[in-house]
């Protein structure tokens, strides 16, 4: 995260996101309300994805927010791997 960055204050579903050329992941989230929430955890996907995938070096990874109208926002691709975050069994991933 960049320490200069100030979180947006939109109402809205936040998520930490990964950008590989056309590809985009909505990788952790949602964090409902909570734009200071997702940035705080762009390092840990980071440093997670650079684990388990080698061309995730080269990926871009930041924030960003679906609107907070949308009722059943998506669940993040890596939520599993944070369960102190999130409680993955109440999740269905319906890829």
């Amino acid at each position: 995260m960049n320490s200069e960055q100030m979180p947006d204050t939109q109402p809205g579903h936040y998520y930490v996101s990964v950008l590989d050329g056309r590809r985009h992941a909505l990788a952790l989230g949602p964090f409902t309300n909570d734009h200071a929430g997702a940035l705080a955890q762009v390092g840990a996907v980071r440093r997670l994805a650079n684990e388990r995938w080698p061309d995730a070096t080269w990926w871009a990874y930041g924030t960003c927010r679906i609107p907070s109208e949308v009722q059943s926002p998506p669940m993040g691709k890596m939520n599993a791997d944070f369960p102190t975050l999130f409680d993955t069994r109440s999740f269905s991933h319906d890829d």
